[in-house]
């Protein structure tokens, strides 16, 4: 039986495993690269140099490969890069880091940290107000959240991926409280990863709800005007040409494949290269099929408010691909539990995602925990081992993810 205190160990074990091993990669370092061969915080160190490029007055050549590996060169001095990570993300994103851009890679790093972990403590306190227990057990809450190997390769990389935790949490509130509007705007942040908002936009769309689908649309204007000005005049024509390129990218030396989280990769690999057409068909008939299962799952009234919108969060896939979900740790569960029974829902914000709900419950199901009136000792004492064991549960998800479960085990 995992309990909250086995978690909790088991949890500190993987952080110091992981330090450790961190630790040793820094240590013997050459330059920007770590003892393993690897770019520290390669992730981070391509969107400053796009951000550079920028800052350069060479905006139109944002999308030029070349130009992106002399800049990513440049900044590990005589050291020889093993690689060049492309910058592929829209071109407002650029802009984003233009404060990071202004200070060398070890700090900009440290900073970049300090700000990801301050986005998971935010996605946390969010949502600790919608489950108590997540509140009452915060310190387990977050040495289970940083335990989580998406997290650590995340703050390790210097990825972007844990910004899009507090972007969710607050859209799932303000979903909850009825303010379409701000859910709308909220959502809009996360076209700096738009995959992520694809499948909501379509949910939305299904179900009507144009207030939500305007705010989106607001703040992706006000992105496409960023690119304009900013960036240059067809930055974002520039960046939507990437797209065949990006799926023969996965097939360069190097590419981590553990790591990718499309739709199509699942068809692209093992069809290889020369299918790449076929596999791309594959992908999108696929995709095409994961958002008829969520607009099946989310058939009936739209009712925010209701238990029932718990319900349908729990049992709908999540709204970015599949395709990592093997590279998750362990298995899967809740990360914290509320005291009443019958509805779980989960924030999915990445696309390394394992997805785990309960059923909703049967009609007529009484969602309120037995009364111990009446009870017998025994059957009070398992009912509350059940309950200390639900609290127990980890969520093996997405970079980051939050699960908020209140039902019993």
């Amino acid at each position: 039986m995992l309990t909250l205190r086995r978690a909790r160990a088991y949890a500190l074990v993987v952080i110091l495993i992981f330090a450790t091993v961190y630790a040793v990669g820094i240590l013997r370092r050459s330059g920007l690269v770590d003892g393993f061969g690897h770019i520290i915080g390669g992730d981070l160190l391509t969107p400053r140099m796009a951000a550079r490029i920028v800052l350069d007055g060479r905006g139109a050549e944002l999308y030029d490969f070349s130009l992106q590996g002399e800049y990513q060169q440049a900044a590990a001095g005589p050291q020889r890069l093993p690689g060049m990570i492309p910058f592929f993300w829209p071109p407002f994103v650029a802009v984003l880091y233009v404060p990071w851009a202004l200070v060398p890679q070890g700090p900009a790093l440290v900073l970049w940290t300090a700000f990801s972990l301050a986005c998971l403590v935010t996605a946390l306190l969010v949502m600790a107000r919608a489950a108590p227990l997540t509140g009452r057990h915060w310190p387990s809450t977050l040495l289970l959240s940083l335990s989580f190997y998406p997290v650590l390769e995340g703050l390790m990389a210097g990825n972007d991926s844990l910004i899009a935790l507090p972007i969710f949490a607050l859209t799932y509130r303000a979903l909850r409280a009825g303010n379409e509007a701000t859910a709308g705007a909220l959502l809009g942040l996360q076209f700096y990863r738009p995959q992520l908002a694809v499948a909501p936009l379509i949910l939305f769309a299904a179900k009507g709800r144009w207030r939500i689908l305007t705010a989106a649309a607001a703040v992706g204007a006000a992105w496409g005007l960023l690119s304009a000005l900013c960036v240059g005049p067809r930055a974002l024509l520039d960046w939507l040409a990437l797209a065949p390129e990006l799926n023969r990218m996965i097939f360069e030396p190097g590419m981590p494949h553990a790591l990718l989280s499309s739709v199509s990769a699942l068809f692209l690999l093992p069809l290889g290269p020369q299918h790449l057409g076929a596999g791309m068909v594959a992908g999108t008939v696929a995709s095409l099929g994961l958002l008829a299962l969520l607009l099946r799952i989310w058939a009936g009234p739209w009712e925010p408010r209701a238990d029932c919108f718990d319900h349908h969060a729990a049992r709908a896939p999540p709204p970015c691909s599949p395709g990592s979900a093997a590279a998750g740790v362990g298995g899967a569960g809740h990360l914290a539990r509320r005291r009443e029974a019958g509805v779980t829902w989960t924030i999915c914000p990445t696309p390394s995602t394992r997805w785990s709900s309960r059923r909703a419950e049967p009609a007529g199901h009484d969602p309120s925990p037995p009364d111990d009136a009446g009870m017998s000792r025994g059957h009070r004492a398992g009912l509350a081992d059940r309950r200390h064991a639900a609290t127990a549960v980890v969520q093996q998800g997405p970079a980051g993810a939050v699960s908020f479960g209140p039902s019993l085990a």
